[in-house]
């Protein structure tokens, strides 16, 4: 499976949790009940975590500083 290929193969959206940890600036997406990874991609300082083929979890490293140099959209 190329890399593109096994990021996008999303789980069911309406199960995910997110938390987000303040003090080290990081977002934590879970799918599910949170369980341990078998695999996991960096892409960035977004690490995208496996269980087995499944996509169990997305950890954003420096949430804040990204959504703040993002440019803001003409809406």
């Amino acid at each position: 499976m190329s890399i593109m290929a096994k990021v996008l193969k999303l789980p069911d959206a309406e199960k995910a949790r997110l938390t987000y940890d303040e003090e080290g600036d990081v977002l934590y997406i879970s799918f599910g009940e949170p369980r341990e990874a078998t695999d996991s991609m960096d892409l960035d300082g977004i690490v995208y975590r496996y269980r087995g083929e499944n996509l169990i979890g997305i950890t954003v490293l420096g949430f804040r500083r990204r959504i703040k140099s993002r440019p803001k959209s003409s809406s």
